[in-house]
């Protein structure tokens, strides 16, 4: 007689029997099985890079988004400065590129694997290792006028002479944890980090801070910058910004009220009613320039212009490193076309921040109004 545990300890038997053959037969297939490689291009990413750089130069260009000896001169500055060395497999020209590959086109990580030819970690590896160097050099590319720089050609001969350009905000739309959506939701109800930029009229930015919240005012974002020193003006010189901001003798806003954006002055429409707005019309002239090189630099950068799968803290630093190579561009380029480019379809970017409400009394406003008055006035005398 077959007792019952003694049946259970025979079916566990069996079941364990068919576990082992299945185990050993898995086992030989794996060690038979002929494992076939995944990279097998003929030429390595390194023998890529190069051949677009000894090529026409506008595939340089529309793939690295500068030409070949700006592209070079970048990856020597980077490897002088000791933020950048060649790896065993990976050169600096191919570090370099694969991290431009992925801005200018906010390629995914197995787009850039397949084009270089390495692994999902070494593509990842570099491409942070490109980005800390970038935020390292932003000290050095983007940097506050000293006081020593002539007033700019475009400004030298207008009542505007102590400009020392403009200032504004943008949004770059973000990818964040759900549980701090709503800080990063903006006015549109689309999620984005507001990025506060100084630039000149040049069109390089002087001064950057990213990552704030979708939600963040511009001018709290100023006043956070101002308040831990890390931003200042040069006594005696201003920005111009929009209606966003507080006007100050630091910082000169349009008047309210009045007609401002450019295309309220269109043809037919130039004649200016009263000195306030021939002053509004000049101001957002030159005020122009900031938001001219956000639409540059986005239209540089790819992946400033979609959500990016990249923590919180690294989508900021992008924002900053694509900052540190336009200024780069713009100083050594021979030719720029998204420059050319901005001259010939410039649109005006809308505001998405909120009216600073004017209602101050102290000395600072008293003293924007003042040099805000002169200003309209000499112009209006013109």
């Amino acid at each position: 007689m077959v007792r019952p545990w003694e049946r259970i300890f025979e079916e566990d038997e069996e079941e364990l029997d068919i576990l082992i053959r299945l185990l050993i037969d898995t086992i030989r297939y794996g060690a038979t099985r002929t494992r076939r490689p995944q990279h097998t291009r003929p030429f390595t990413g390194h023998q890529l890079v190069e051949n677009m750089l000894d090529g026409h130069t506008e595939r340089s260009h529309n793939i690295f988004r500068m030409e070949p000896h700006v592209f070079r001169g970048l990856a020597t500055l980077l490897e002088s400065r000791g933020l950048l060395r060649n790896g065993r497999t990976v050169s600096v020209l191919e570090q370099l590129a694969i991290f431009m590959t992925v801005v200018a086109h906010a390629s995914a990580n197995r787009v850039a694997c397949e084009q270089f030819q390495h692994s999902s970690e070494t593509v990842s590896r570099y491409f942070h290792a490109v980005l800390r160097a970038m935020c390292i050099l932003s000290e050095e590319m983007i940097q506050l006028p000293t006081g020593d720089e002539p007033p700019h050609t475009l400004v030298r001969n207008t009542p505007f002479k102590d400009c020392l350009g403009a200032i504004d905000g943008t949004h770059v739309p973000v990818i964040v944890p759900r549980e701090i959506q709503e800080r990063y939701r903006n006015r549109h109800g689309t999620l984005s980090q507001n990025v506060m930029a100084v630039v000149s009229f040049d069109m390089q930015f002087q001064y950057i801070c990213a990552g704030w919240e979708g939600s963040a005012a511009d001018m709290r974002i100023m006043q956070h910058c101002l308040e831990n020193g890390s931003f200042s003006v040069l006594e005696g010189k201003y920005y111009l910004v929009d209606s966003g901001y507080a006007n100050t003798q630091s910082l000169l806003a349009p008047y309210r009220g009045e007609r401002y954006h450019l295309g309220q002055f269109t043809k037919g429409q130039t004649r200016y009613h009263n000195r306030k707005e021939k002053f509004n019309h000049a101001h957002a002239s030159f005020r122009n320039i900031v938001e001219r090189a956000f639409g540059v630099l986005k239209r540089r950068f790819k992946i400033l212009r979609v959500p990016s799968p990249f923590s919180v803290e690294t989508q900021r630093d992008i924002v900053v490193a694509c900052a540190v190579i336009h200024n780069y561009i713009c100083k050594y380029a021979n030719s720029d076309e998204e420059l050319q480019q901005d001259e010939d379809d410039y649109v005006e970017e809308e505001n998405m921040g909120v009216d600073w409400q004017d209602d101050d009394t102290g000395s600072a406003h008293d003293m924007g109004q003042l040099l805000r008055e002169n200003i309209s006035r000499a112009l209006w005398q013109l």
